[in-house]
């Protein structure tokens, strides 16, 4: 089952998504609005945890035990960390190459397209948003809201992990412990009292930490120097 969410997270149907979402439309207010809704999102998700751990009698471990829970709820998680590194990532490296991006997407069904269109959603974007443009301190507000969605995001994963993927069975318990395993990765510091022995939360701390610098080291320095230099 690893694999399979391994394979549909990475190909981000969270980003494919977003591309549509910006055909035809202004993609500030598109970015604007999908990275409050997962801001949002990622803080009703840890409000759920915690009252279903509090709740609970049967325990955490035993309310996820439907396979399919574990699968269809780490798809997306995964999706959407994959979806904000490629974005920062391909931000970043257009600012720096300064080349636009008004051409990606283009591809997709002009069909498709009118069909999202027709939608309320479309229509509501296009009135209620404000901004038509992003300048580096819009970008730096997005990267803060993104860093912590990934630390909440990556935190869930681990938690959704079967205890056996760990060293000595000490997997994280509990979303304060996978939130302060996830910080401790995202920031390199690496304190070893949780350690991962199955390939699959291996892969989530590396990349884990890949997003963390693709904001941070990447994003961060290109869009301070930017604004810097006007």
């Amino acid at each position: 089952m690893q694999i399979g969410i391994l394979i549909i997270g990475l190909i981000s149907p969270t980003y494919w998504m977003a591309s549509l979402l910006k055909q035809d439309v202004n993609k500030a207010k598109v970015i604007r609005l999908l990275n409050w809704v997962y801001f949002l999102f990622a803080l009703l998700s840890v409000l759920a945890i915690l009252i279903i751990e509090v709740s609970l009698t049967a325990g955490w471990e035993d309310f996820i035990s439907s396979n399919w829970v574990i699968a269809i709820w780490s798809i997306f998680l995964l999706s959407r960390c994959s979806e904000i590194y490629v974005a920062f990532l391909r931000d970043a490296l257009d600012k720096v190459s300064e080349k636009k991006s008004e051409s990606r997407g283009k591809w997709w069904p002009r069909s498709l397209v009118r069909i999202k269109n027709k939608l309320f959603v479309h229509q509501w974007i296009s009135r209620h948003i404000k901004g038509s443009s992003l300048q580096n301190h819009d970008r730096l507000a997005l990267s803060f809201r993104s860093y912590f969605e990934l630390i909440v995001n990556f935190a869930i994963l681990y938690l959704l992990t079967p205890e056996t993927f760990w060293k000595d069975c000490k997997n994280p318990e509990g979303i304060w412990e996978s939130g302060y395993f996830s910080g401790v990765t995202i920031t390199t510091l690496g304190y070893g009292d949780i350690t991962p022995v199955h390939w699959f939360p291996q892969f989530l701390t590396v990349f884990e930490v890949l997003c963390g610098f693709a904001l941070i080291v990447v994003c961060f320095a290109v869009y301070l120097q930017k604004e810097k230099n006007g």
